[in-house]
């Protein structure tokens, strides 16, 4: 962790701006309230993300966020800080569900990594023929694979096409990429640039693929543009020299992954239903 309270502010603050980041990668709306976030995707009915308040604050705020929500008629869900009050939480009759943590790192701490030279993948678990393209025509194709990586149902693309609808057209803060073992599209993954952090996305693998560290070199394939980026002086396509790499999962395998490269958590949070 950090050393001092000042960077330790500093760093808590850049994985709340990344996850407002990459709630708009998805275009979705952000309400600012006196209570906490209101997050809603115009079209679909996307999850509800609310950041409550410390268990110090008055158990009160939880009532009042939940009211607003349904006067707006929003599903009620909340993204709970570590510190917060889960007992409040609980007797509204929501249930808390998975851990997620956010981590992030300088790009200044984790450049001088050996395995993060220039160059192709260097994962030992992964072999040559697996390398990472940057995608900048047939975006729709990649979001097919990404889909399928995910293996979403028929009937459900219509709407996680519509969810992601931002990376599918010409915006430069997206950076899409997809992996290719002997010749084979095996798995996508993308990263959000924007107010200097590099967000690591999304990523999927073709179920047939997974297991073989393909997880591994498509998040090392974004590190090494996260800092090819924050190379560059002023703007690059539109997004600001990158200072943080930050990246949010549940999955202990890519906390681990992203621990390999330097990253380190500074947020935890639960979702709670």
């Amino acid at each position: 962790m950090p050393g001092n309270d000042s960077d330790f502010d500093i760093r808590r603050s850049v994985a709340i701006e990344y996850l407002l980041l990459m709630t708009r990668a998805s275009r979705s709306e952000v309400t600012e309230h006196p209570e906490g976030w209101i997050v809603k995707h115009p079209t679909i009915d996307w999850p509800v993300f609310n950041w409550a308040l410390p268990k110090h604050e008055s158990p009160a705020a939880f009532a009042a966020l939940r009211q607003v929500l349904s006067e707006k008629g929003l599903r009620p869900s909340f993204v709970v800080r570590g510190d917060a009050s889960e007992d409040a939480l609980s007797a509204m009759g929501l249930e808390a569900r998975d851990r997620h943590v956010v981590m992030l790192a300088e790009t200044k701490e984790i450049a001088a990594l050996p395995w993060l030279s220039p160059g192709p993948p260097t994962s030992r678990e992964v072999s040559a023929e697996t390398s990472v393209r940057r995608i900048t025509d047939g975006r729709s194709e990649w979001l097919e694979l990404l889909l399928d990586g995910f293996e979403v149902p028929e009937t459900m693309r219509p709407k996680f096409i519509s969810a992601h609808s931002v990376l599918t057209g010409d915006d430069p803060r997206a950076y899409l990429y997809e992996a290719v073992v002997s010749g084979e599209r095996v798995g996508a993954c993308f990263m959000w640039v924007e107010n200097g952090i590099a967000g690591i996305h999304t990523a999927s693998v073709l179920p047939a693929y997974r297991g073989r560290g393909v997880h591994k070199v498509m998040f090392e394939a974004r590190l090494k543009e996260a800092l090819r980026l924050s190379d560059v002086s002023g703007d690059i396509n539109g997004a600001p020299s990158v200072r943080w790499i930050a990246t949010e999962t549940a999955i202990p395998s890519v906390e681990r992954t992203a621990s390999s490269f330097g990253l380190k958590p500074h947020l935890e949070y639960r979702f709670w239903y």
